[in-house]
């Protein structure tokens, strides 16, 4: 089983969680963007993998009217956690059985996106 799938542009790690009252809580846009990615990997036919597997992510950064990539973006490394929190309970059981990641940067698209493969570890996993 290998699953390739495109979400919305990812939060940046840095906006996951808030703090309120001493309480930590997901803000709405970060919830909202969970909900869309797991309906995607649903749609996409994502079945729940209980070995390790290889993930790899490429990060679309927006694009200007002329197609070329914004100067700003967020930083590559901060859109894994929020991917690999979508996919944990969808695709695999838990984060743990990542054993093999990589992530990238990738042509830039009008809204800018996120395409992510994961694949099992024991098939070369070259997710």
């Amino acid at each position: 089983m290998s699953l390739t799938v495109t979400l919305a542009y990812p939060p940046s790690t840095n906006r996951l969680v808030r703090m309120a009252n001493g309480i930590a809580y997901k803000p709405k846009p970060v919830r909202d963007w969970t909900k869309d990615a797991v309906q995607r990997l649903r749609a996409a036919g994502a079945n729940l993998v209980d070995g390790e597997v290889a993930v790899q992510v490429l990060l679309h950064p927006k694009a200007t009217k002329k197609g070329v990539a914004f100067r700003r973006r967020i930083d590559l490394d901060n859109a894994i956690k929020a991917t690999l929190d979508a996919c944990q309970g969808v695709v695999f059981v838990d984060d743990q059985q990542v054993v093999r990641l990589s992530a990238a940067l990738a042509p830039a698209k009008p809204d800018g996106g996120l395409t992510v493969t994961v694949a099992p570890a024991d098939d070369g996993g070259h997710a």
